[in-house]
């Protein structure tokens, strides 16, 4: 299952800190992608820094969907990309129209296309579902181990065996097999 989690900082006119945005693209719970870049636009509202986070995120799926098209693994259903802003979620699924965003929908419409294709489904989530909200700005301690953890799928990690902990069936299997 591919998903992709966004965020975004915006902290309006001049600020002391410029605005970032972070994507975290996922494979299975893996993550195959993960990035925090430099805004490098001045936007006027906190949605439109959301949705240009969204495009990217949008932007990366694409090309992982490519990829995995190309290996004989088309995938049927849409990829969730994961927003905790709420006006960014429903105007780019059709849902709604921020009166704000009039001024940016023309920049938007590639991620509303690629919704509109089926290539991707806006989800909206909180702050603290949102496991790339550690890419953006300062979490607590155990929010941000819970987001590294999701981003290296530690709960199904391969080295767990090597660590001490505990073994599953298969695990069992593939180590009698290898003693025999």
């Amino acid at each position: 299952r591919l998903q992709v989690a966004a965020d975004a900082t915006w902290q309006g006119a001049p600020a002391a800190l410029p605005d970032v945005y972070g994507l975290l693209l996922t494979l299975n719970r893996g993550a195959i992608v993960h990035t925090t870049k430099l805004a490098g636009l001045i936007l006027d509202s906190s949605m439109e820094q959301e949705a240009h986070a969204s495009s990217g995120s949008a932007e990366a799926n694409a090309y992982a969907r490519e990829i995995m098209r190309a290996h004989g693994l088309p995938l049927a259903r849409p990829t969730e990309i994961l927003t905790d802003n709420l006006a960014n979620e429903q105007v780019a699924s059709g849902k709604g129209y921020s009166s704000r965003s009039r001024h940016f929908l023309r920049r938007y419409f590639a991620l509303m296309q690629r919704v509109q294709r089926g290539e991707a489904v806006m989800v909206k989530v909180s702050d603290e579902q949102n496991p790339a909200d550690f890419l953006t700005k300062h979490v607590p301690m155990k929010r941000r181990r819970m987001s590294v953890d999701y981003a290296e799928n530690t709960r199904n990690s391969v080295t767990r065996a090597r660590t001490g902990e505990a073994t599953g069936a298969a695990d069992a299997a593939t180590a009698s097999r290898a003693d025999a």
